[in-house]
């Protein structure tokens, strides 16, 4: 189906990108800015429901690692720092 799209951890290494969200009226709402060591996309992977649409834009030069689901559940399962740092980000 064109309307699914394939979910991803994502773990930002260095640089800076900042998240918005597109709004019905065309607006965009900012969800924040993301910098080294933060990551994004792991209430889907948890969750097995696809978040809302939601745009980065890199702000300075970035550096990223895209993790499939797969890895990112080998992670969750054998990285304690990992999943402490995952379960805090769901706080």
């Amino acid at each position: 189906d064109r309307g699914e799209k394939e979910l991803f951890f994502w773990i930002v290494l260095d640089g800076e990108v900042r998240v918005t969200k597109p709004e019905a009226d065309g607006a965009m709402t900012l969800l924040g800015a993301l910098k080294a060591g933060d990551t994004f996309g792991e209430v889907p992977l948890l969750t097995g429901v696809s978040a809302a649409p939601a745009r980065g834009e890199v702000i300075h030069d970035s550096h990223l690692v895209r993790v499939n689901p797969e890895s990112f559940w080998d992670l969750m399962g054998t990285c304690p720092v990992v999943r402490a740092g995952v379960l805090a980000n769901m706080g």
